[in-house]
């Protein structure tokens, strides 16, 4: 298609959507704005952890003493974690009983667990494409990395309350890059969300709002709920559905050649 023609855009502000659904409201006046825009953020913030998915890649600097990295505020929860060590990356693994450093010894941060050896293994692992300084890159890909202390030895551990990557062995890195899912609410800026998740977004609007309004009766409150389960619904079926190179990919893997008659 040309791309001469103007046509309607993949994304819409978080904003849109509001004005669009105070529209349907006829509320014409600025009151509620502020109150129904909060209702938003939460809104498509539990959809992107329950039906969107929304990801991101994000470079942090380590603490050497520490062994510890400071979340970005939008991380919900990681999909992968890598560690650049002389010129290449290599990818982490996770242990949940890995302690958090948060002991003080003479005004210093210490743990007894950040002090073991490791070693590499080869094993390609890809994050997904991003932007990085403004350029698109979509071959950023690193290496297993694994302990060859013991398998009790974890490589990093997350605090979630404090968002705060926790390095569990002496690796010698400053650099993390941590692929993660996001809530996919910026904190300046305007919030752009996809075409696709739009209706769910409303529907959840329009709910809440009933549901904080003593006007609308017990009956009116469910009926706007179960319009927002059926749009959730829609958009988790839209999000699971594969792609065309998918599907191709899962056709040509399970056929096979046989003689030509």
């Amino acid at each position: 298609m040309s791309l001469e023609s103007p046509k309607t855009p993949g994304v819409v502000s978080l904003q849109y959507v509001v004005a669009s659904v105070l529209n349907e409201l006829g509320d014409y006046t600025q009151t509620n704005y502020k109150r129904v825009l909060q209702m938003a953020v939460h809104g498509f913030s539990n959809l992107n952890m329950h039906a969107l998915r929304s990801y991101d890649v994000v470079y942090l600097d380590v603490d050497s003493t520490t062994g510890q990295a400071l979340l970005p505020p939008d991380f919900v929860d990681f999909c992968k974690v890598g560690c650049i060590i002389g010129g290449k990356l290599y990818v982490l693994t996770i242990n949940r009983e890995v302690a958090i450093n948060r002991q003080i010894e003479n005004g210093v941060l210490v743990n007894e667990a950040y002090n073991q050896t490791d070693e590499i293994t080869s094993d390609p692992i890809l994050f997904l494409p991003h932007l990085l300084g403004g350029s698109y890159n979509d071959t950023l890909y690193g290496l297993a990395y694994t302990s060859g202390y013991s398998t009790a030895i974890p490589m990093f551990n997350i605090d979630y309350e404090n968002k705060i990557i926790q390095l569990s062995s002496s690796i010698s890195t400053t650099k993390l890059v941590v692929e993660y899912v996001t809530t996919g609410v910026s904190l300046s800026g305007n919030t752009y969300i996809p075409r696709q998740a739009v209706d769910a977004l409303t529907e959840y609007l329009h709910w809440r709002i009933r549901k904080n309004d003593s006007k609308y009766s017990r009956g009116e409150v469910m009926d706007a709920k179960q319009d927002f389960v059926e749009a959730e619904a829609t958009l988790r079926t839209f999000e699971s559905l594969p792609g065309y190179q998918e599907v191709m990919d899962a056709f040509y893997s399970t056929s096979k050649q046989t003689i030509k008659r």
